[in-house]
């Protein structure tokens, strides 16, 4: 049985957007006053979501003056939980960042958030890293390249020293290493 769907006002979008229990976002029907004195009617509507390249659901909101890409969980909780800390983060409990669901987020500090990743086998590495500026495929051509660190730091876009610590094998300076 799927639980009721609780919606609550999104600090801040008040009479704009509402967020639910189970991250869903919404518009609210509204009127807006166009500069040209154009009155236009806003539906209620569903947003769309979409997944950023970090892997969180983000959603666009806008109001006169202001346009913002937000990311669910953290307006779930900022709805139903209230504002977080500034060194608190936000938590899905089943290290699944598109579950939005308020029963699936909690408030917990970066240590918390740094366990949650370990034991949820979420650490991101090498080509699943969203930064990863070289692919683990490219790895051993930057080993056996005959170029010098220099003309290979260009073409990857990385510093010297970056290729440098590849080929000597004291770091992984492509992506983080936990």
């Amino acid at each position: 049985m799927i639980g009721m769907e609780d919606w609550r006002d999104i600090p801040g979008w008040e009479g704009f957007y509402m967020v639910s229990s189970l991250g869903r976002i919404k518009s609210i029907l509204r009127k807006v006053v166009h500069k040209n004195g154009f009155i236009q009617t806003i539906p209620e509507r569903i947003l769309s979501k979409y997944t950023a390249k970090n892997g969180y659901k983000y959603v666009d909101l806008h109001k006169p003056g202001i346009r913002k890409n937000s990311q669910v969980h953290r307006l779930v909780l900022l709805a139903f939980l209230g504002p977080r800390s500034r060194k608190i983060d936000t938590l899905h409990s089943d290290g699944n960042k598109l579950n939005n669901n308020l029963k699936n987020l909690r408030y917990g500090t970066r240590q918390d958030n740094v366990n949650d990743t370990k034991r949820h086998g979420n650490i991101p590495s090498g080509d699943r890293h969203w930064n990863t500026k070289i692919p683990d495929r490219e790895i051993s051509n930057i080993i056996n390249s005959p170029k010098s660190n220099l003309e290979l730091s260009k073409i990857y876009n990385v510093s010297w020293a970056c290729i440098q610590d590849i080929r000597l094998g004291i770091r992984e300076c492509h992506t983080i290493v936990w």
